[in-house]
């Protein structure tokens, strides 16, 4: 959150200078300092989804298609204390939460690529490229296409169950 603030505060900086004193600078020098924060979200995410999957692994080695009994590393000499075999329920659980962890991470990635193509297309009609301003709508209009795509697959795909049959 930190980075957040610092990146939005910067981006006002710089926007403000540009603006009211006529600095005269690249549009793109002004809106580095979102791009930077784009970055740091995604690394953050994919960072949360190492963590969980480490310890995910630590929990239960077998699930990673590692074997737990095989070849030891120093680092496993040093501890002692081997987890317990976990339960049915508790590998669910430990996958539902390395499968959230990765749906966020990707998701997050996909976010910010989409935040980074507006942005550019953005930036680049405002330096003065020669592209119609339907260009900068045009990726609001392809992800409205595909969920309305998925929602009418979803409502036109179900089929009723009859339940008198077998």
């Amino acid at each position: 959150d930190i980075i957040r603030i610092l990146a939005r505060v910067i981006f006002t900086v710089l926007l403000v200078l540009n603006l009211d004193l006529d600095v005269g600078w690249s549009w793109w020098l002004v809106f580095l300092p979102m791009f930077a924060m784009a970055g740091c979200i995604v690394g953050s995410a994919f960072g949360n989804f190492a963590k969980t999957q480490s310890e995910a692994v630590k929990r239960d080695p077998a699930m990673f298609g590692l074997d737990p009994n095989g070849e030891e590393s120093s680092y496993s000499k040093m501890d002692e204390n081997k987890p317990a075999e976990l339960t049915d329920e508790e590998k669910d659980e430990l996958k539902a939460k390395v499968a959230q962890s990765a749906y966020r991470a990707v998701g997050t990635c996909f976010s910010q690529c989409f935040f980074i193509i507006i942005t550019c297309v953005l930036i680049g009609k405002i330096e003065g490229a020669g592209y119609s301003a339907l260009v900068i709508i045009s990726p609001f209009l392809a992800a409205g296409g595909i969920v309305l795509c998925c929602l009418a697959c979803t409502i036109f795909c179900i089929s009723e169950v009859d339940e008198n049959a077998g």
